[in-house]
């Protein structure tokens, strides 16, 4: 290698420098400038996501579906902003299937009451819709 390549592959290696260092610091300052305003974003995204969870009706009325094809409710009917649903006659097998459904769900229960009798048990569900 030739003196004046060492000097022009030493000059390429310090204005490579030289540009990773502006570039690095006009991305700090422009992150200090604008990080408010991203927090901001993530905030409201966040606050939209849940609301969106809290009032899916679609998500309400698939959940219940796949319980009534578990088990056909007794009594289906509306209250007030709330579906009751309930189910008698439950053996061990069907309770626990519909306990296990319920929460692994997330759905937003108002009430939820289980009467168990000798051999069968009652089930009372109130679901926010």
């Amino acid at each position: 290698m030739t003196k004046n390549s060492v000097y022009l592959l030493l000059l390429a290696a310090v204005l490579f420098v030289a540009v990773s260092y502006v570039l690095d610091f006009r991305a700090k300052k422009y992150y200090r400038v604008h990080a408010p305003e991203v927090d901001r974003l993530e905030v409201e995204a966040k606050e939209l996501n849940e609301l969106k969870r809290m009032f899916d009706r679609s998500k309400t009325k698939s959940f219940i579906n796949s319980l009534k094809r578990l088990r056909n409710p007794s009594k289906d009917y509306k209250r007030g902003g709330v579906r009751v649903l309930e189910f008698s006659a439950l053996d061990k097998n069907s309770l626990r299937l519909i306990i296990k459904k319920i929460l692994n769900s997330g759905i937003k229960l108002k009430t939820f009451r289980v009467m168990r009798e000798k051999e069968r048990a009652s089930l009372y569900l109130e679901i926010y819709i």
